[in-house]
């Protein structure tokens, strides 16, 4: 999400001779993730908005003392257990780094000791070291269109974005494959998103309790 590159896990990086020589070296795949680059884009720049708007968890991040253009999402679970800050530069030359706060017993943190307060200050330190000390190359920047798209709601002049054929009749964002089917049609767990039955225009998304009992059901 961060890269736009399909993850894929490694743990030797690359191998060198005492002389640097390099032996080997991981090779990063070379595509896109699948899916819409489109929707790709947007969740990219709804979590760079989260640092750049001032109502953003992250805002704090956007100061002339962190010069490094960041996207991310800050996380607190119930009763302040956990801390949680998520985010990363950005593209494949990019990196991300997962910061969670709390204890091993599962007690509280403390009343207020939130993702933005407790775990984004250990993001923000690690990424100054990294960058500040070259051990990840410069910093990439976001793309200019994104972060105009940002300046234009922070300025009221919100540009609309051409959704044409990116989004299906119910103006819900299409599936990879594009494929809307009938569920009827389809017993079972299927690949394919199903198009809702009458005039129902939501699909409903029921959820049940350990003892089966509907306790959310989304109309």
């Amino acid at each position: 999400m961060a890269g736009g590159m399909p993850g894929e896990t490694h743990i030797i990086d690359n191998i060198e001779r005492k002389r640097g020589e390099v032996i080997y070296a991981y090779q990063a795949p070379c595509c896109l993730a699948s899916g819409s680059e489109f929707g790709l884009s947007m969740i990219q720049e709804g979590l760079r908005g989260v640092v750049r708007i001032p109502s953003g968890t992250a805002h704090a991040l956007d100061s002339p003392a962190f010069s490094i253009p960041v996207m991310g999402k800050t996380g607190t679970t119930n009763n302040y257990r956990d801390a949680l800050f998520i985010g990363s530069t950005y593209g494949p030359n990019g990196i991300t780094v997962a910061v969670r706060i709390g204890f091993d017993d599962n007690r509280s943190l403390g009343a207020g000791e939130s993702g933005a307060l407790a775990a984004l200050p250990v993001f923000r330190e690690i990424m100054l070291k990294v960058y500040q000390e070259n051990l990840a190359g410069p910093a990439p920047h976001f793309p200019a269109e994104m972060e105009e798209n940002i300046d234009a709601y922070l300025k009221g002049e919100i540009k609309p974005k051409d959704t044409s054929g990116l989004v299906n009749t119910l103006g819900v964002a299409k599936a990879y494959d594009d494929a809307i089917e009938d569920c009827s049609s389809r017993p079972g767990l299927s690949a394919f998103r199903c198009a809702p039955s009458g005039d129902q225009r939501y699909p409903i998304y029921p959820s049940k309790n350990e003892r089966g009992g509907l306790t959310f059901r989304n109309e």
